[in-house]
């Protein structure tokens, strides 16, 4: 039984009441913003599953609580682009790094041989940086195991 004080009486409920208290708390059903004093800042913080946070530093609190019900009504809308963009594939992944990454590397020769041997599985370039899951790769390990492929090549 949950007891609920309004400004002229208190209500007695017989089922659990859902209150978020916290950003841990969230639920589906009600989306509120998280507010806190952080390095002498207000941050406000929006989250929803599915679509990823999104977080900024004010001076004043009224402007972080303004700010953040303004991106909750956007993200409940639909209209806030993902962060995260959904056309890019493991091979697009990879390829970059070869490009960015590798060449300041001590042992890029090996990397660069390593990176295009992978890429050559088309199988796991063409999934979806989305669709990146463990199973995946699990996959991946044991096709490479079934081919023959040397124990050595693979730690399990």
């Amino acid at each position: 039984m949950v007891l609920v004080q309004s400004l002229d009486k208190t209500l007695t409920l017989k089922s659990p009441l859902i209150i978020p208290r916290s950003h841990l708390s969230h639920t589906e059903e009600r989306q509120m913003p998280s507010i806190r004093k952080r390095n002498g800042l207000w941050q406000a913080q929006v989250r929803k599953r599915n679509t990823g946070s999104i977080s900024k530093s004010f001076h004043r609190k009224s402007d972080a609580t303004k700010w953040a019900l303004q991106q909750e009504i956007t993200l409940q809308s639909g209209s806030l682009i993902s962060k995260q963009r959904d056309d890019h594939t493991l091979n697009c992944l990879m390829n970059r790094y070869l490009e960015e990454v590798t060449p300041h590397k001590r042992g890029k020769e090996q990397e660069g041989r390593r990176i295009k041997r992978l890429r050559n599985d088309n199988k796991l370039m063409r999934t979806f940086l989305r669709a990146a899951r463990p199973p995946v790769f699990a996959s991946f390990r044991d096709t490479r195991i079934h081919d023959g492929v040397r124990a050595c090549q693979v730690r399990e």
